[in-house]
């Protein structure tokens, strides 16, 4: 953010008693601390959501049912009421989709890793053909993105 507008956030924190403005990038000690989020399409959102917490989002690229969004400034508090209240069915919408996206929240996923490299380096390590170098597929795809870092038009410095 630009100074101008972290400015307009402090002085806005500084009137309240329950706000504050935070400059840490550890973000975990204000999310148990908090009671809600309010953002608006930042991948903090589901970080928070592990925390098994609300979040009110304001225009949302990707609204649904886990979050809390809204799409005028009007229906603000009315959506932050909601959220400190933790009606059962957005709470287990939160759980329904952490479940989803990150199964695996017991603690053990580095554990499952090791297991997995230790698999494939006893059964398939050696054992996988390589694939066949396939010229006209890596030509369509620099084609679609534009990308030729070679040729005529390619500058070095």
């Amino acid at each position: 953010m630009d100074k101008e507008t972290v400015d307009r956030y402090k002085t806005l924190a500084q009137q309240y008693d329950n706000a504050v403005f935070c400059e840490t990038e550890d973000k975990a000690d204000l999310f148990r601390q908090s009671d809600v989020m309010l953002s608006d399409t930042s991948s903090v959102i589901y970080e928070y959501l592990w925390f098994n917490k609300p979040a009110v989002t304001y225009k949302n690229t990707f609204p649904a049912n886990h979050l809390i969004n809204i799409d005028t400034p009007e229906l603000l508090e009315e959506a932050l009421e909601k959220a400190l209240k933790r009606p059962a069915n957005l709470m287990e919408n939160i759980r329904l989709f952490m479940e989803e996206v990150h199964p695996f929240r017991d603690g053990k996923s580095s554990a499952r890793i090791l297991d997995s490299v230790d698999d494939f380096i006893a059964n398939y390590k050696g054992k996988i053909k390589k694939k066949p170098l396939n010229l006209y597929r890596k030509y369509k795809l620099r084609k679609k993105a534009g990308y030729f870092p070679f040729g005529p038009c390619y500058k070095t410095l």
